[in-house]
């Protein structure tokens, strides 16, 4: 497989395809209840830090996606790319802390200059996989489109029951109903969500059970219904 290019470059869009959509997600989840987390776990006092977990998840979702794709081209990439990907990066996160502490922005801003760095560091990462795989291109771009796609819908959401229900409900009532509004969007995504690339890929690969693909809810749906029809009495029925 490793002299096969162009299955190197589908193993590397499937990757691309599932990491995103289950990462990106699942860390939006957490940015977007990071509010009601704050206050929950460290009390109202930590109130002003709320703004720092949504970008703090970004950077996190961003290194992940960036780490796991820096694997997976690890058995044919050469080391010289990773390496200026990661001096860009460095100095794009040394040149954005100077500018932070010349301004003064405190903490909010050193972590921007954080998430600037490495979201420079995954468009190198993006780029320099798109030479050694152009015919991944099209189906890493639409992983990143769906992925961001979902996680919009799923922010909205939880956006949407914080806003009816913050000041109404305890903290903790109010980030119990984000997380089921959010489960049920993520259940909705991989029960109907076979346009997905990164659903298709973890079907195929057996990463998800059996039970939540619609072919197979509809035989367990049917099986009763046919058992009922051919049923017959039998002596002791009768």
């Amino acid at each position: 497989m490793q002299h096969d290019n162009s299955r190197l470059g589908a193993s590397h869009a499937d990757c691309a395809s599932l990491t995103t959509l289950i990462l990106v997600p699942l860390r939006a989840v957490i940015g977007a209840s990071g509010k009601q987390l704050v206050t929950l776990l460290l009390g109202g006092q930590w109130g002003g830090s709320a703004a720092l977990v949504p970008i703090l998840d970004l950077v996190s979702a961003v290194g992940l996606v960036a780490q796991f794709r820096a694997r997976s081209s690890r058995p044919w990439a050469r080391w010289g790319g990773k390496v200026v990907i990661h001096l860009v990066q460095l100095i794009v996160l040394i040149a954005g802390t100077s500018v932070a502490l010349l301004l003064r922005c405190g903490v909010h801003g050193l972590m921007v200059a954080v998430l600037v760095s490495c979201l420079v560091k995954q468009v190198l990462f993006y780029a320099w996989l798109d030479r050694l795989f152009p015919a991944s291109r099209r189906l890493v771009a639409q992983a990143y489109a769906q992925a961001a796609a979902l996680t919009a819908l799923i922010w909205l959401a939880l956006w949407a029951v914080q806003q009816a229900l913050e000041g109404r409900c305890p903290v903790a009532l109010v980030l119990a109903a984000q997380w089921s509004a959010a489960g049920v969007l993520m259940l909705g995504c991989v029960r109907y969500g076979a346009g997905l690339h990164g659903m298709r890929v973890a079907r195929e690969r057996g990463l998800l059970p059996g039970m939540l693909s619609r072919m197979e809810l509809k035989r367990r749906v049917d099986k009763p219904v046919s058992s009922a029809a051919h049923w017959r009495p039998t002596h002791s029925d009768q």
